[in-house]
């Protein structure tokens, strides 16, 4: 006989074979624990997957920033080299400031050659390495693409040296001077 607390569930050892009402419950109580636990892990991954990804996403602007210092102090280092030649040699500087044409038959002209080599390899060097700083997502906030384009242009147009001996050896320089200097030299009729 069934007390009044166990009437209407139906227990393990009911005579009709059908699953319980208690057991019914326990079941969907267990499934509903799983459930929730599954979506506070599913909700935890994905907030640690969001995570992580902002993350990878500072790191890599960080490293895209330490790059791009790196690149600008090359650039700095690389100019300087150049201004150096001419504090040591400052008799080659009006071959290369100040529009004057050196002749071939000059004692001078080699090393003015040479100089004006190493110059096209510097600005060949910095003009490339600007263009892909400023394409990228973290550029230099205090690096003026422009003005250093612009400045190029300058130094292309007050040396014809420099002009011929970028349009002589053209082939081997990279885009982004050509694009900077024929323009400047054709400008000022060095071509």
């Amino acid at each position: 006989m069934r007390d009044r607390a166990t009437r209407g569930v139906k227990t393990p050892d009911s005579d009709d074979g059908k699953p319980t009402t208690r057991g019914k419950v326990d079941r969907d109580w267990f499934k509903r624990t799983i459930d929730l636990v599954t979506l506070a892990v599913v909700a935890a991954g994905f907030y640690l997957g969001l995570d992580q990804a902002k993350k990878l996403t500072e790191s890599i602007e960080s490293s895209n920033r330490s790059n791009n210092l790196s690149t600008w102090s090359t650039i700095t280092n690389q100019g300087m080299e150049i201004d150096k030649i001419f504090v040591d040699h400052p008799e080659f500087q009006p071959y290369f400031f100040e529009g004057v044409v050196i002749r071939s038959k000059d004692p001078n002209f080699p090393r003015a050659k040479a100089i004006a080599t190493a110059f096209l390899d510097y600005i060949d060097s910095a003009t490339a390495l600007l263009y892909q700083m400023k394409k990228t997502p973290t550029p230099v906030p205090f690096v003026e693409y422009d003005t250093w384009n612009h400045y190029f242009e300058v130094q292309f147009g007050t040396s014809p040296l420099l002009c011929q001996t970028l349009f002589e050896s053209k082939d081997i320089y990279g885009q982004e001077i050509l694009k900077v200097g024929l323009p400047a030299c054709r400008a000022k009729k060095y071509l």
